[in-house]
């Protein structure tokens, strides 16, 4: 009678999920990366149209606001004759006319 070959052994078994181990915390650090740079991207998009809301105001005579709260993020703004800054968790964008 011959004598039957297992077609995996231990060390093959923990590589494999070795290397399947590797494949998703890899992902998942890059998925978070991503994240963080959308978010990032995401914020100052907000701040440039809160920007443009408050070049509306000043064009319309209306004073500036100094808080607006947008999606669970705060937005600080402070306006002058001469630019116009706004300040996030992620970041600051201040244009200047």
């Amino acid at each position: 009678m011959q004598k039957m070959i297992k077609a995996e052994s231990f060390i093959s078994l923990s590589m494999a999920i070795l290397l399947i181990s590797i494949l998703l915390l890899s992902y998942g650090k890059w998925q978070s990366q991503h994240n963080k740079n959308q978010q990032t991207l995401y914020q100052r998009l907000q701040a440039i149209q809160i920007t443009e809301n408050q070049i509306a105001l000043k064009t319309a005579g209306l004073p500036c606001e100094s808080i607006i709260h947008q999606n669970l993020v705060t937005f600080k703004i402070n306006c002058s004759s001469t630019n116009i800054v706004i300040k996030y968790p992620a970041g600051k964008f201040q244009l200047m006319p």
